[in-house]
């Protein structure tokens, strides 16, 4: 029982330089630590919450596919509903699973570099 593709864009390229971007800043955060600048600090702030902006806005046409995926596989699996939704979670999570790791990437970075929220991005 084969479940019909769904056509998503391709961000490989975009997730890739978001990575790069990503992991750019980690190496800066990481060279001077605590004794970054505070310009340097509200630079890479503005870069990774750029970045996880970017790849936030990417990841929503993943989400705007949901509704029909799983109905998609509502209708295949209409004598096994419970595989129907396990198969559903399962590849719902596969499309996600690039854009969140860098996502999560970017939470624990602006964390690192600015761990009480106190720069704000204008």
């Amino acid at each position: 029982m084969e479940v019909e593709a769904i056509e998503l864009q391709n961000h490989n390229k975009e997730l890739e330089q978001a990575r790069k971007l990503i992991a750019k800043a980690d190496r800066e955060y990481k060279e001077l630590g605590v004794n970054l600048p505070d310009t340097k600090r509200k630079k890479l702030v503005y870069i990774v919450s750029t970045v996880l902006d970017a790849v936030g806005e990417m990841s929503l046409t993943r989400s705007a596919v949901r509704e029909s995926m799983e109905d998609d596989y509502t209708q295949k699996y209409l004598k096994s509903p419970e595989l129907g939704k396990t198969l559903f979670l399962t590849e719902y999570e596969k499309i996600h699973k690039p854009y969140d790791k860098i996502k999560n990437k970017c939470f624990e970075l602006l964390f690192k570099i600015d761990p009480e929220s106190k720069i704000t991005i204008e």
